[in-house]
């Protein structure tokens, strides 16, 4: 039984002021009462008692049969607590045979659900549309069967009708749907068919939380000397202690008092009203002067309000005052401590009460509300084998699972790892009595979208909407995060557009990344959409949204709109990437047309008064100059000097890049040389003048830049060591190659694999660069102690009259110790053992690649399919090119497919 209101929404007023609160229908009676449901069952249920399989734990993943038994034994324990409806004649016209019918009509969900309502020809009544209202767990064709029933010749709709409509309206949260149906109540002029018209306006407001329109209509009553009945007090006088009105409490229930229609329920309130304000004499002294009216849920609310003020001794002393009197039962003894303790967070105490008191096995044992509130409390700390074992004794008890259980339970196969469980007892909830709520569907979820099942969870979400659910905050970013990782974007759509009809915005975090999701898909004007609805002025926190839409618009070629919302982002006070600005010059510039970028950057000089001019000019420069556009990075440095603002140094350096990119050699040197005369010479200076040289092919200017860092003491980075290196070695200038590896090594500087792979490379096609690294040091053969003596000495084998070195036994192995190889060092060792016939070893080589963590790319099987093939091992060539092509490598792109199948020919 539900006898109280409880609000959902507390407000934080005196008691002279109302607000508007959002209240639920009713509230279940006081902690350690025993629901129905948790009564022995009938006895038609001892017949054949639902028990669960036993499961072992850590709870894996059931097979198709565990599963079937598993969900066979949940349905059957859900629909016990069904009771059989009695068979009824088919001649005979009874009310339940109309409400079948509505319901069937109401089940399909059909548009012209009117028309085929008017054509069942049913007789209305009061209990009929109750009895239809109760049976619909969808709340939208509720509300279309109470409109159309309210239009009907011959009926209207009574008191106890709109309470039911009401109730389900707050239940689903549909505040604002039921504030709709009250003013369109009202605005009806009551007659002799509205059985208690204000009564109905009066519990109407107070549920929706309007307590001052409430008032309003009940001093209007008063005026016209009408007054409520016992039932709407209770409901009006629930809702004012939620609110905190206590004056107005006081006031209400002393009328209600001298009326007569004082009952358990009032004084449920009273005593809640009380304990609210924090007067707990002041209740007790009211309790005891109910005397013998003092029932168990009345002693119950002062107990459990006394437990959450943390008042355990008072409510102890009480307890056992009532006890000893005989109007409590040790059961609800029992239940409300275990209740408090689980409130409290300490489950494993309550646990122990829990446990105690079963062993006693008096008979008087707590019931469904004690095993549903350890199970809840048991689920939070995720002690997943307690709640199964609760859930097992409960079957075995035949206690008879409520609503709250169901979901618990469904929970449980959510957290427990068994979401297949979970999702067809969801699926066959019309069967089993499962009415989901948001604990449920939060979990269902939570759980489909940690296994990648998306389209299960977006299923579940298109329910849990038409029952009036709408994911938390957690659920939200979890779902929304896996639609848009799995592209699902019009599903993301659907969830925004449910959102937002709720009044609901989501978080900046989960609208990052669909409007990003867009934009990979290509749909930037949806995306840019998305963002103008839902952009609030007042956060600026949209840096990156920015940048997701402009290299969106720059992929689809629409520089005009990515260089609008860039400038956008500019004047917002954002620094753009340098890879923004990239992103908008490569796309403006296409086609020769650089008059764009510079209008761009006229705009921007006109508009933003307080950017940083200097940050935006060295992002256009370095843009131009990345892609490929150096005439326009001169343009863009000519206006940045003569808008007067000094480039630093990475302006200078990408203009060094830029001049030396289109081969404006003098340019370049004259540029530096006025740069070396303004600042001080720097690594990064020469760095950038070494590289761009050696790019350009100028390797004797490369190689005096590089002498006269060197006299002033500067260490070029690595980066030019290895431009050098390379284009040395590319021109086989191997005594300038030994010249420049000796000098790093005396900088100090440890060389990376790229260099070493040069080296590698060339030491495997000739003897050259060995003999030149052996002649600077006078012909010592001995090991040195550095690593380019090991390195070359792995080499000094080699006779030299034959023109290619000879491999040693442990050259692999010394090379691995050398420097940290890659796929590339594998293939240049591969192919040198292949030119030497070591076919087998370099099949040996490959194994060590794979066990290393470099698995073959397609050069590795070119190389190998070559070797065999000059050996004519045509078998084993055919294996690694079958091999190649099952790993999904287009064998076209390289000659060995060619040659393969000419001498398959063949």
């Amino acid at each position: 039984m539900l006898v109280l209101l409880r609000s959902t929404r507390r407000s934080s007023s005196s008691s002279s002021s109302l607000r508007h609160g959002v209240l639920l229908v009713f509230l279940p009676l006081p902690a350690g009462s025993l629901p129905p449901s948790s009564l022995p069952p009938p006895f038609y249920l001892h017949t054949s008692p639902a028990t669960l399989p036993k499961i072992v734990p850590p709870f894996l993943p059931l097979g198709p049969v565990e599963r079937k038994k598993m969900v066979d034994s949940i349905s059957n324990w859900f629909k016990s607590g069904t009771v059989p409806a009695a068979p009824r004649p088919l001649w005979k016209w009874t009310v339940d045979a109309d409400v079948d019918r509505i319901c069937g009509v109401l089940a399909l969900g059909e548009v012209g659900m009117d028309s085929a309502l008017s054509a069942l020809g049913v007789r209305l009544n009061e209990e009929c549309v109750l009895k239809v209202l109760r049976a619909q767990r969808e709340v939208l064709p509720a509300l279309q069967f109470f409109d159309w029933a309210g239009r009907q010749r011959g009926y209207r709709h009574s008191r106890n009708c709109y309470h039911a409509i009401f109730k389900m309206l707050s239940r689903a949260r549909l505040m604002t749907v039921m504030l709709d149906w009250l003013e369109r109540f009202s605005n009806r002029r009551p007659d002799v068919f509205v059985v208690r018209f204000h009564d109905t306006l009066v519990m109407g407001y107070s549920i929706a939380g309007r307590i001052d329109v409430a008032l309003q209509i009940f001093s209007r009553m008063r005026f016209q000397g009408i007054d409520l009945d016992g039932f709407a007090y209770n409901v009006l006088l629930n809702s004012l202690v939620e609110e905190g009105s206590f004056d107005v409490f006081n006031v209400i229930s002393k009328q209600a008092g001298a009326r007569g229609l004082r009952n358990s329920i009032t004084s449920c309130i009273q005593i809640r009203c009380l304990c609210k304000q924090g007067k707990f004499d002041d209740a007790k002294e009211y309790l005891r002067g109910l005397g013998d009216a003092a029932n168990e849920s009345v002693v119950s609310v002062l107990i459990d309000g006394l437990c959450k003020a943390h008042k355990h001794a008072e409510a102890e002393r009480l307890v056992r005052e009532f006890r000893d009197a005989g109007k409590l039962s040790r059961s609800l003894t029992c239940t409300t401590w275990i209740v408090d303790l689980v409130r409290e967070g300490k489950v494993g105490i309550a646990m122990d009460i829990f446990r105690r008191n079963g062993r006693l096995g008096t008979g008087d044992f707590p019931g469904l509300s004690c095993y549903n509130a350890l199970i809840c409390g048991l689920l939070k700390e995720s002690r997943l084998e307690d709640v199964y074992d609760l859930l097992i004794e409960m079957s075995e008890r035949n206690i008879v699972p409520d609503s709250y259980t169901m979901n618990a339970t469904i929970g449980f196969f959510c957290k427990a790892g068994m979401v297949d469980v979970a999702i067809e007892l969801f699926d066959d909830r019309f069967a089993v009595g499962l009415s989901p709520n948001d604990y449920s569907y939060n979990q269902l979820i939570n759980a489909l979208c940690e296994n990648s099942r998306i389209d299960d969870a977006f299923r579940v979400l298109e329910d849990g909407l038409k029952q009036g659910y709408f994911p938390g905050k957690w659920t939200f970013h979890i779902l929304g995060e896996a639609l848009c990782r799995n592209g699902k974007l019009e599903k993301m759509f659907s969830l925004f557009d449910a959102a937002l009809e709720r009044h609901i915005v989501p978080s900046h975090g989960i609208c990052s990344r669909f409007i990003a999701a867009l934009c990979r898909a290509g749909r930037a004007d949806d995306a840019y959409l998305l963002f103008t609805k839902l952009k609030k002025p007042e956060n600026d926190d949209y840096m990156y949204t920015y940048s997701d839409l402009i290299y969106g618009f720059s992929a689809i070629n629409r520089g005009e709109t990515a260089s609008r919302l860039l400038l956008e982002m500019v004047v917002n006070g954002h620094s753009p990437s340098r890879g923004v600005y990239k992103a908008v010059i490569y796309c403006l510039s296409e086609g020769g047309n650089q008059d764009k970028v510079l209008k761009f950057l006229d705009v921007i000089r006109n508009s933003c008064q307080t950017v940083n001019l200097r940050h935006v000019y060295n992002s256009l420069i370095d843009g131009a100059v990345s892609v490929g556009q150096p005439h326009l990075a001169s343009q863009i440095f000519e206006r940045m000097l003569a808008d007067d603002c000094s480039p630093n140094l990475d302006t200078k350096i990408s203009m060094l890049h830029c001049y030396l990119r289109r081969r404006r050699i003098s340019d370049a040197i004259n540029f530096f040389v006025d740069l070396l005369e303004n600042q001080e010479p720097s690594a990064k200076l020469y760095n950038a003048m070494i590289t761009g040289l050696c790019e350009a092919s100028k390797i004797d200017m490369a190689l005096l830049f590089w002498k006269e860092a060197r006299e002033k003491g500067i260490v070029p980075k690595l980066d030019s060591y290895e431009a050098l290196i390379h284009v040395l070695c590319e021109t086989q200038k191997y005594h300038i190659v030994v010249e420049v590896l000796k000098d790093f090594e005396q900088a100090g500087r440890s060389p990376s694999s790229y260099i070493y792979n040069i080296l590698l490379c060339h030491a495997l096609k000739s003897v050259e660069l060995t003999r030149a690294w052996f002649k600077s040091a006078g012909g010592d053969l001995q090991m040195g102690v550095t690593t380019f003596c090991r390195f070359f000495n792995a080499f000094a084998t080699g006779d030299g009259t034959k023109g290619l070195p000879i491999l040693s036994e442990n050259l692999g192995e010394l090379i691995e110790e050398l420097f940290p190889v890659n796929t590339i060092t594998y293939n240049m060792l591969l192919r040198a053992l292949c030119r030497e016939g070591k076919v087998d070893d370099a099949c040996n080589w490959v194994n060590r690649m794979r066990e290393s963590g470099h698995p073959p790319n397609m050069w590795t099987y070119d190389i190998l399919i070559n070797g065999f093939r000059r050996y004519g091992r045509l078998r084993d060539a055919e294996v690694w090119m079958d091999e190649m092509l099952q790993k999904g490598y287009n064998p076209c792109l390289i000659d060995s497919y060619r040659r393969y199948r000419v001498l398959d020919q063949q």
